[in-house]
């Protein structure tokens, strides 16, 4: 059964087409991702499939009666609530149906004859439906699922409108997954989620028997999750089949595809060109007016062959220029422990030497002090115990999650240029532009930047410098699938070190050679590989637990 059908869907911004005849349909039960680069769209066919917008042009078709469940990137709590009250407003329906249900035992005790028949008769039907949406236990179910969220009993009585942003997209979520809609429109659920609660969310939707359509571009989620991919491009809708990985080589193959035929396009269309121009004016004038004529419907439905609408990961070109290679380590850490109180340290007893040219990936719950160790190892804050030693003159490049080293006032281009005076700004602009940043974008005001926008003027300021080490902070935030994977790319061919905290499990297990793992109670510890060998290193723990064996201690230098 289809529950949500686009057709021929137009949508314009001013004078810029966003949809150009949008298609596609989300059936019953679907888990489905919807993938294209910032900016191109995806949001608005939420909004869309949510009622919240109408199309300029074509159809957006809903099943009758189907309950639909949005979650924005930004949501808004109703003022006044706690968290505990806005989630459990998603059993209002459940809840009616137990008022119902005591009225009617409250009737039969006074009932009698035929009047007792018929209210039993109405307690079984109400009685039924009760069941069918989940029975008594639906508090049980609003825990859990705040538990699973990060949301414990210290957050409950918050009011909900005085939590963080972070925290109240993750409240949001946990309203939507308790109302338990026919479909889901998910935008970046991920966002704000540290690793335990995106594995719970991978576990819990894909159990779901609801329909679910997401934007995200976490990609290791949409391998978990999602059963296939709608490519939003140039404004139109392309359906694969598979999760994140399969659409990625079902994807590379259309392109090969379209490329080899664009080839056969443009050589037959400069064959038939010589043909007319060969015999324009002469005995077979006529034949070649006839083949002009149907060269230039050729065209007119098939294109010339010169123009390639594809959206590879080559358009984006990071390059990174390192610094020269010291031959020890360039950060000896011996009994660190950081935070802002000696009394409570968010770490300690941290031992780690890091070799030039490794990429050490740090992984943890929030508030655990990876970027509190990343600002120790920078030198911006000291540590409450222990020493950090490295060679004197390392220069050391940062990148910030938050864009902290950045004046609001100053354009995307000073800021840019400020970091590297003697760089030549056409190479500044040069370089923004490839960031996504071009024209009257690079003069405006960072004050008056999305968060997006700062982090990618973060990012040219560290690209047209030459730091030894690079210090990473969420990198791959408010960046769209292709440019993530194209700075992959290019820290894979950067010779120099790279500490990196992230979330994104994909990135940690395409660069990463060890994972410095933040737990609660624990000291860090390391282990050899990416996320996926962190895992497998866990999994071998709790093993071990549950046998009463002996397990390892920190992976230490």
């Amino acid at each position: 059964m289809t529950l949500l059908a686009y057709r021929d869907v137009e949508v314009h911004h001013g004078a810029r087409a966003v949809l150009r005849g949008a298609t596609g349909e989300v059936r019953r039960g679907e888990k489905l991702a919807l993938v294209g680069r910032n900016g191109s769209g995806k949001t608005t066919l939420l909004r869309l499939a949510a009622g919240q917008i109408e199309p300029d042009g074509g159809t957006v078709q809903r099943a009758r009666g189907i309950r639909i469940g949005y979650l924005p990137q930004h949501p808004e709590p109703p003022d006044g609530v706690t968290v505990l009250e806005w989630v459990l407003g998603a059993f209002e329906p459940v809840r009616a149906i137990e008022a119902r249900i005591e009225a009617l035992h409250e009737a039969l005790a006074r009932a009698d004859g035929r009047e007792q028949q018929r209210l039993l008769e109405q307690l079984a039907e109400l009685e039924s439906e009760h069941e069918q949406r989940g029975g008594w236990d639906w508090r049980r179910r609003a825990e859990a699922v705040l538990d699973g969220l990060g949301l414990g009993t210290e957050y409950r009585d918050r009011v909900a409108s005085t939590l963080s942003g972070g925290e109240r997209a993750r409240a949001a979520l946990a309203r939507l997954l308790c109302e338990e809609p026919d479909l889901l429109l998910l935008d970046e659920p991920t966002n704000h989620l540290d690793m335990a609660m995106l594995e719970w969310l991978e576990g819990f939707l894909a159990q779901a028997p609801e329909a679910v359509l997401i934007v995200s571009h976490d990609r290791a989620f949409l391998d978990a999750v999602v059963s296939g991919v709608f490519a939003l491009e140039h404004g139109r809708l392309t359906r694969y089949e598979g999760n994140y990985s399969r659409y990625k080589v079902l994807r590379r193959e259309a392109l090969e595809r379209a490329e080899k035929e664009r080839e056969q396009i443009a050589a037959y269309i400069e064959k038939e060109r010589a043909f007319i121009r060969r015999f324009r004016a002469g005995q077979r004038a006529k034949e070649a007016r006839g083949r002009e004529r149907r060269l230039e419907r050729f065209i007119e439905e098939h294109g010339d062959g010169s123009v390639r609408e594809r959206e590879d990961l080559g358009t984006f070109s990071f390059r990174f220029r390192s610094g020269k290679r010291r031959g020890g380590p360039v950060f000896r850490i011996e009994g660190l422990a950081g935070g802002y109180d000696p009394a409570t340290p968010l770490f300690r007893d941290l031992d780690l030497e890091l070799p030039p040219g490794e990429v050490l990936g740090i992984v943890g719950p929030n508030g655990a002090g990876k970027t509190t160790l990343l600002r120790i190892l920078r030198g911006e804050l000291a540590p409450l115990a222990g020493t950090v030693k490295s060679p004197p003159g390392l220069r050391v490049g940062a990148f910030y999650q938050q864009g902290e080293d950045l004046d609001l006032e100053r354009t995307a281009l000073e800021q840019t240029h400020d970091a590297a005076p003697r760089e030549d700004l056409v190479r500044v602009r040069a370089l923004l532009g490839r960031l996504g940043l071009s024209g009257d974008e690079q003069l405006k005001p960072l004050g008056r930047m999305s968060g997006g926008e700062r982090a990618r003027v973060s990012m040219a300021r560290l690209l047209i410098t030459r730091p030894e080490v690079l210090l990473l902070d969420e990198p791959t935030n408010h960046l769209d699938t292709a440019a993530r994977e194209a700075l992959e790319a290019a820290l894979e061919e950067y010779d120099s070190t790279v500490v990196a905290v992230s979330h994104d499990r994909y990135f940690l297990d395409r660069l990463a050679d060890r994972l410095l793992v933040f737990e609660p109670g624990t000291r860090p510890r390391l282990v050899l590989g990416g996320y996926a060998a962190y895992r497998a290193d866990a999994q071998r723990d709790s093993a071990q637990r549950a046998d009463g064996t002996p397990q390892r201690g920190n992976g230490g230098r």
